[in-house]
C-alpha cells in the first residue's frame, strides 16, 4: 500500500525583527486610525477606516518580513488592504475567511500570555469521523502568520484580561 496527499494548504510563520520597537511605530501610526466597537462580532476594529497611506506605511514598517517572503515564496505581492482589530476579555471573531484569491497576513501586535489563538478550518471534514478539523496556530506576541484567503479562520473568546491585538492585511499576488 502506498500513502500519497492528495492537498495540502501553506501556511507561513515568522517573527517580527525588532518587534518591540517597530511596535510602538505601528501603534503610533494606529492612533491615527482609530477603532471602532463592532456589537455584533465583538469586538472592535478600524476595517474599513485606513486609506492608502495608512496602507503604504504599514506596508514600509514591515517591509523585511515581506522581502524574505517573497524571496521564500518566489512571488511577489502587493498589500491591498490593512486594519487592526482588538479583542477584549470574551470577544471573539466568528469564522470567516478574506476571498479565492491571494493571500492574507496577520501581526500579533499584543499577545498577553493566555490569549486565544487564531484556528483555521480544514476546508474538508476527516473521511473516517466525518468531522471538521481546527489547527490552531502557535503564534506570539510578534510573529506574522500568512496564509491563502480562502482559509477560512476564526478567533474564539479572548481569554485574558488583557486585550490582544492584531493587525490583519490582504495581498494579491503580482507579477
Amino acid at each position: 500500500m502506498k500513502e500519497n496527499t492528495l492537498f495540502s494548504i501553506l501556511c507561513w510563520s515568522h517573527e517580527m525583527n525588532n518587534h518591540v520597537v517597530r511596535k510602538e511605530k505601528i501603534k503610533k501610526l494606529l492612533d491615527k486610525y482609530p477603532e471602532k466597537r463592532n456589537e455584533t462580532y465583538s469586538f472592535s476594529s478600524n476595517r474599513g477606516l485606513v486609506d492608502q497611506e495608512f496602507i503604504s506605511e504599514f506596508s514600509k514598517l514591515i517591509l523585511p518580513e515581506l522581502e524574505e517572503f517573497c524571496k521564500y515564496t518566489e512571488v511577489n505581492i502587493k498589500i491591498t488592504d490593512v486594519w487592526s482589530v482588538t479583542y477584549k476579555k470574551g470577544d471573539h471573531h466568528p469564522v470567516h475567511n478574506h476571498g479565492s484569491l491571494g493571500l492574507t497576513g496577520i501581526l500579533y501586535l499584543d499577545f498577553p500570555k493566555g490569549s486565544s489563538q487564531t484556528f483555521y478550518v480544514q476546508p474538508w471534514n476527516n473521511f473516517v469521523t466525518d468531522t471538521t478539523a481546527y489547527v490552531p496556530t502557535s503564534s506570539g506576541e510578534g510573529d506574522i502568520v500568512i496564509t491563502p484567503k480562502f482559509v477560512s479562520h476564526f478567533s474564539p473568546p479572548q481569554k485574558t484580561n488583557k486585550p490582544k491585538r492584531i493587525i490583519s492585511w490582504d495581498m494579491d499576488i503580482v507579477e
